[in-house]
């Protein structure tokens, strides 16, 4: 203070001895000293009120200062007193507390306080006054708008401070729910982990989880013990080099390069690989093992593990190659019994076609007093002969055809001739069921080049089957030629065929009503799909039941060979008219 006073005295000298002098003429010398005395504490309380409003000016400037730093924090401050009466707010408090500050100063805090934690919130208020240092405290605060919020609360009181507890407040509602979150999330993965866990050790299946740059396991299941004989941790002390002693030399390129191969594949979108190798046990025994392998990868997409899963199939092995050998045999002996019924067949056909043939020349050169009933005889004979031969002709394709002895033999030859043919064969039997037999092509050629003989196995045996289960209506049939494939169709009147019959109607010795009362032993539409099939060609087929059913089937023609004409129109009147009407 002395120093102060000795700088004040100083200046006010200065600043007296630059104004004009004081002369002694004037006043005497007491009066003089008196007036310089006056002076230079007039001068020192001038230079004390402006020391005294620059120090206001400052403590109003940090004043306004802690003023906005109180009211702007990013925290809600409440200065309450030893009644827990509310004496001051700042304005985050009041945002989030969505009121005015007259309308909580002077109001207990108390009020804005869940019931459930008015207890925690009063003995967290005793405590500061106890311990005098700051304490933390999260309750749940409730205001007039109903809704409540978890908050964080921070409190100090100083003795000697006027009875004041200053507190610090944070909404920390959403952290409390990321923290809910988190705490059923992570329940639900311990849950989900313990499941999982529990099927992996449950599986008859190997699961692991092999380090990609290591090609060490960090985790292999209990299973291994099972398949392989090693034990868990075994397993995974097992280093590089004695895993691939287990693996057959052929196959340990398949574990050497699994990551590169895995990432090739994940490249091509393809995001597992399957292998099939063999693999020693603890024992020495040989294993064949399925790997199915995926690529794992890391949240920048960087791989580092890969997941695999191994899979005992020694057995499936064993009765694949029992199968194996059952097939080849199966197939030999197949392809034996075609040979035996192409050869048996070819053998019954000779003394067949002399019975037939023999009869027809008694047929035509029988005397005019032959008995007539011998003659009815003769004809029976005859008719049998051919229905028999035909069961032996379709006999001897089939079995040629399953023994793979069936050679397409192709020539140019004009289909409509052939077409013709079959309407002069059945046109008797048209007749005796009072049904209308339809050839819809028309008079000009239809040259193709194709198997001929095939051919006319396949159009007898459709018109055939037409017939058969057609009572009344029509049967009409025709054919075309475009972009060089042949087209033909045989549709009818008749009962048609179910659904689920359509899918079995050409398995061999099926018929559409499962049984012989028909007629036939159920090889003629096996045979057809047969000799399409040897064609390249196919048959498809339409069908209802009770409206009648439309066979149809296309083949390809030979380029250099077919000198086919253009296609004619469908519905062109038939060239063969056979209209025999009930």
């Amino acid at each position: 203070m002395g120093s102060d006073f000795n700088e004040l005295r100083v200046r006010a000298l200065e600043v007296l001895s630059s104004k004009a002098p004081i002369s002694p003429a004037t006043c005497g010398n007491d009066v003089k000293r008196l007036i310089e005395e006056l002076s230079v504490h007039q001068i020192e309380l001038e230079f004390q009120n402006e020391e005294l409003i620059k120090a206001q000016n400052e403590i109003q400037r940090t004043s306004d200062q802690y003023a906005e730093l109180f009211n702007n924090a990013p925290i809600g401050y409440i200065i309450i007193d030893s009644a827990r009466i509310i004496v001051a707010v700042n304005d985050t408090f009041c945002t989030f507390a969505e009121r005015e500050r007259i309308d909580l100063v002077g109001n207990p805090i108390d009020r804005y306080i869940s019931p459930l934690y008015q207890d925690s919130f009063y003995h967290f208020f005793r405590l500061l006054k106890t311990i005098n240092y700051p304490s933390h405290i999260e309750i749940k605060m409730r205001f007039p708008h109903g809704a409540e919020s978890h908050v964080s609360i921070n409190g100090i009181y100083r003795e000697g401070d006027s009875e004041l507890y200053r507190l610090t407040v944070s909404d920390i509602s959403f952290q409390k729910k990321l923290e809910e979150r988190l705490r059923l999330e992570t329940e639900k993965a311990i849950k989900n982990e313990t499941y999982f866990r529990q099927i992996i050790e449950r599986s008859s299946d190997i699961f692991y989880y092999q380090n990609i740059n290591t090609k060490m396991f960090d985790y292999i299941s209990p299973t291994v013990s099972d398949i392989l004989g090693y034990s868990q941790d075994e397993c995974l002390n097992m280093t590089v080099k004695n895993r691939l002693g287990l693996i057959l030399p052929q196959y340990r390129d398949i574990f050497l390069n699994i990551a590169e191969e895995l990432i090739e594949a994940g490249n091509n979108g393809k995001e597992i690989v399957v292998h099939e190798l063999e693999m020693y046990t603890k024992s020495n025994r040989k294993k064949w093992i399925r790997g199915n392998y995926t690529l794992i990868r890391d949240r920048f997409g960087n791989p580092f593990q890969i997941m695999g899963t191994l899979q005992d199939i020694t057995n499936d092995k064993q009765y694949e190659t029992l199968l194996l050998h059952a097939r080849n045999e199966a197939e030999t002996k197949a392809n034996f019994k075609s040979s035996f019924l192409a050869n048996i067949s070819h053998e019954i056909r000779t003394p067949l076609n002399a019975i037939i043939g023999f009869s027809h020349l008694i047929q035509e050169n029988s005397p005019e007093n032959m008995d007539k009933e011998c003659l009815e005889y003769i004809n029976i004979i005859y008719e049998n002969g051919e229905r028999l031969l035909k069961y032996v002709n379709d006999i001897m394709h089939l079995s040629k055809v399953e023994a793979h002895q069936m050679e397409v033999r192709r020539s140019t030859f004009d289909f409509n001739l052939l077409l013709h043919k079959m309407y002069n064969i059945f046109m008797l039997d048209a007749k005796e069921k009072n049904l209308s037999l339809e050839c819809t092509n028309g008079t000009d050629p239809l040259m193709v080049c194709t198997d001929m003989e095939m051919m006319e196995s396949c159009v007898q045996n459709l018109i055939k089957n037409a017939l058969k289960y057609t009572q009344k209506g029509f049967v009409r049939f025709g054919a075309h030629v475009t972009d060089n494939l042949l087209h033909f169709y045989v549709t009818d009147s008749g009962i048609g065929i179910a659904e689920d019959n359509q899918k079995i109607l050409f398995d061999r010795f099926r018929q559409m009503d499962n049984s012989l009362s028909q007629g036939g032993v159920g090889l003629g539409l096996n045979l057809v799909k047969g000799l399409i099939t040897l064609l390249a060609g196919e048959i498809e087929l339409k069908s209802e039941p009770g409206k009648g059913s439309t066979f149809s089937f296309s083949v390809p023609l030979s380029d250099a060979e077919s000198t086919g004409k253009a296609e004619r129109n469908i519905n062109q009147g038939a060239s063969f008219p056979c209209r025999q009407t009930m």
